[in-house]
């Protein structure tokens, strides 16, 4: 007599639970390789064991137990939690291991209190009070991402904002801290200047300012990296009444002196840069740089400028 299909998937799933240690034990030592495994192996492997943990984990004496499903029940907000503390704990706390085991234990502290608290309040709430929480929360979320334009904004109230730098002769010290801090937010955002006709399509690469003024008498050159670009509108509007011409070069992570982590990118770079002064011939060349391999410390049984090669190779291009 043939087994009706419930009766199948009953033995078939009798037969799984006997392996379910087996897996079990499996994906522990999976989680616990000293030595990083490929992924294409362990992502599938890890996927179908806990699939397969989560359908045979009823009635189990291990999964089911009330420790592992409250285990189960804090993941999320232990998910949540447990990175900014780690994050915090690898910037600041220099591989301290009790410290990171501390950082563990609070990650589950706070998990625990967060689903206690606010996990068990809001599954409670009605499908409105869920939605008008969605939404204020949605609202918060923009004011956060958007805090620096709405505080520039506000700031901006009242005074003379028609110089890009936002430069006054009364600034204070938190003044200059909160520029400094805006420029490097709207960093992406300044690569591309207005007046600067570009040879490609890219907001780095060559291009030269228009808007001069008539009587300007220097013909100038801004060369560097990103930097180049990130500041040449406010060069522009400080300089640009002096000069007759100015022309503008920029290379991502390159710098003009140096052939930046000599790799091939830079290293024509370098060489671009050299080409196009040359050809150039600006009465003065300003370089805007964010310093990589010429901010690193000298090499090994280094202790001079004269013996260090990247000043070698700076000072050729001088």
């Amino acid at each position: 007599m043939e087994c009706c299909p419930n009766e199948q998937f009953s033995k078939l799933l009798k037969i799984s639970k006997k392996f379910s240690y087996l897996l079990l034990m499996i994906l522990m030592f999976v989680t616990a390789f000293p030595k990083v495994s490929p992924p294409e192996l362990v992502r599938p492997l890890v996927t179908f064991g806990t699939g397969l943990l989560m359908l045979i984990s009823d009635g189990n004496l291990i999964l089911s137990n009330q420790f592992l499903t409250y285990i189960g029940d804090i993941s999320y907000s232990l998910y949540l939690i447990h990175w900014p503390i780690y994050a915090y704990w690898k910037l600041t706390c220099d591989g301290d291991r009790y410290l990171l085991l501390c950082a563990l234990l609070s990650s589950v502290i706070l998990a625990i209190i967060k689903f206690e608290t606010f996990e068990k309040w809001y599954l409670k709430l009605s499908s409105t009070s869920i939605g008008l929480i969605v939404v204020m929360l949605f609202f918060m979320n923009v004011v956060v991402i958007n805090k620096d334009e709405i505080t520039d904004h506000i700031d901006s109230i009242g005074q003379n904002t028609s110089n890009l730098d936002n430069v006054t002769d009364d600034m204070t010290l938190d003044d200059a801290a909160r520029l400094n801090h805006r420029w490097s937010i709207y960093d992406r955002k300044f690569l591309r200047v207005p007046s600067c006709i570009y040879e490609t399509k890219s907001h780095l690469g060559w291009c030269r300012h228009t808007g001069l003024s008539p009587s300007g008498k220097y013909k100038i050159a801004i060369i560097g990296n990103s930097w180049a670009a990130n500041h040449a509108r406010m060069f522009y509007q400080e300089c640009g009444y002096k000069a007759k011409s100015i022309m503008q070069g920029a290379a991502y992570g390159c710098e003009p002196l140096y052939p930046s982590g000599n790799t091939e990118l830079c290293r024509g770079n370098f060489t671009h840069f050299e080409e196009r002064i040359r050809k150039e011939k600006p009465d003065i060349a300003f370089i805007f740089t964010r310093f990589m391999s010429i901010g690193a410390p000298f090499p090994i049984n280094v202790d001079s400028f004269d013996k260090d090669p990247t000043y070698q190779i700076m000072k050729e291009q001088c």
